[in-house]
């Protein structure tokens, strides 16, 4: 969305609903960084609702990003406040000011590029909840997409509502024609759970070029899926479902990034205005968001904005728009794969295969080659794999595991690929049959480890 350069790490925090711990989770993640030897810059972008100051036991001095939007300031660097935590400053928001909620798209892109220029090393954005445009654009911003979630059904919808609105969003920030950008005002007003593959097939007839972009924006969305306000260990597998639905409704896959369970803790750490790491920095809270904090460091952000930048060569030339219908989201075949899930088909969907991490390092064999490769997760349908082999659908491939203690090798069959990551049907060795996984990999030095239920089906 901006041309600025941007020196610090960009990473939003948003959600579909409020009340799902999206501030909560975006003010212990900025603590968890500072942890990591960050500079860090919270950014209470939350326009019209901010209570990150509230948060950290700060009173709201009266300039905030309002006053910088207002010209009361003349850079944000002037109403940054300290929180009392070493190397986290947090530019606080607006709260109960009528119509601060809403911006104009001056003052908008102003603002873009003087978070993207602000001096640190780490800035995240506290975003608001919802679909509206200026939350969306403040997730565009971002290099990593956090979107925070309860187990909930309401919630789920709301957060895939909310993804949806940001990945067609984001596809209209790419568009350089007139006729682009009302292609995605389009997609981005039909039903939640249409599926944009269709859209994009149709679209590729008169801007090949734009949608080749737009499946590499897919490719790179640097997404994740926070789990907040878990009562038990079993609703992991729901959030890992909004995961699934994201993917094949939306062609984007998400990385989990945690769980965080309910607790008496957590909901302390509000009323007594204490980040939750400053009261337990041991805790199972701390061990879950620091881990967190790692794995998003770890990122090559680099690579991800080449990735989305659009080459200028790619630009599609101006021309008069076929009717409307022509490429609006329509319905898929039936007989195929539906278009649109009602509220009880997202309650299937989202418990449907449940996915069991395995992160085991195996030797993968294909047609006389071994190539090192990651067992990313299992479950009754199959398996992720991910290899710098060249597969295509179809090819049968074999890796190291073991069963009960013993080493064999597993076949299995290719049934979808895109770049590295592989999905894969396990199959017995000895019959061809499907292999039914009910449990998790473990991982070990050198092989996976199936569980000792794995069983032909």
């Amino acid at each position: 969305m901006s041309n600025a350069r941007r020196n610090a790490l960009l990473i939003s925090v948003g959600g579909g609903k409020g009340g799902v711990g999206k501030s909560l989770v975006a003010a212990n993640l900025s603590v968890a960084l500072t942890r990591l030897g960050m500079r860090v810059t919270l950014v209470d972008a939350d326009l019209g609702a901010a209570n990150q100051h509230t948060l950290f036991g700060l009173t709201n001095r009266g300039v905030t990003l309002h006053s910088f939007l207002e010209k009361d300031v003349g850079s944000l660097e002037e109403a940054l406040v300290p929180t009392g935590v070493p190397r986290l400053n947090l530019l606080p928001g607006t709260s109960g000011v009528i119509g601060a909620a809403h911006i104009g798209h001056a003052r908008k892109l102003k603002l873009v590029r003087h978070i993207a220029a602000l001096d640190t090393e780490v800035v995240v954005l506290d975003c608001g909840a919802g679909v509206s445009n200026d939350v969306l654009d403040f997730t565009d911003l971002a290099d990593l997409r956090v979107v925070v979630t309860t187990p909930q059904l309401t919630a789920l919808q709301n957060a895939y509502a909310f993804l949806k609105g940001a990945v067609v969003r984001g596809f209209r920030h790419a568009a350089r024609t007139r006729f682009e950008q009302d292609r995605f005002d389009v997609a981005s007003s039909r039903v939640e759970t249409e599926r944009l593959d269709p859209w994009l097939r149709r679209l590729e007839l008169e801007s090949p070029a734009l949608v080749a972009h737009l499946r590499v924006l897919q490719q790179s969305w640097g997404g994740y899926i926070f789990g907040n306000l878990l009562q038990h260990d079993g609703e992991r597998r729901v959030i890992d479902g909004l995961v699934r639905m994201v993917h094949d409704f939306l062609g984007v896959d998400l990385g989990t990034l945690g769980h965080l369970r309910s607790t008496a803790s957590a909901h302390a750490s509000v009323t007594q205005r204490q980040p939750l790491l400053v009261a337990e920095p041991r805790g199972e809270a701390a061990r879950v968001l620091h881990a967190a904090a790692e794995r998003l460091l770890t990122v090559d952000v680099r690579g991800l904005r080449e990735r989305r930048r659009r080459p200028p060569e790619a630009a599609p030339a101006e021309s008069a728009p076929p009717s409307s219908e022509a490429y609006e989201l329509q319905p898929s075949d039936p007989s195929n794969e539906p278009s649109h899930v009602e509220t009880s088909r997202l309650a299937d969907h989202v418990r449907r295969h449940t996915r069991h991490p395995a992160r085991s390092s195996v030797p993968l064999h294909h047609r006389g080659r071994v190539a090192d490769a990651e067992l990313v997760d299992v479950s009754t349908g199959g398996a992720r794999v991910r290899t710098s082999l060249r597969l295509e659908r179809g090819d049968e491939v074999s890796f190291a595991v073991s069963v009960e203690g013993r080493a064999s090798m597993l076949v299995a069959v290719v049934r979808w690929t895109e770049g590295e990551l592989v999905g894969v049907e396990l199959r017995d060795p000895a019959d061809g049959r499907a292999l039914r996984i009910s449990a998790g990999l473990r991982p070990t030095s050198d092989v996976g480890e199936l569980p000792v239920d794995a069983r032909a089906s």
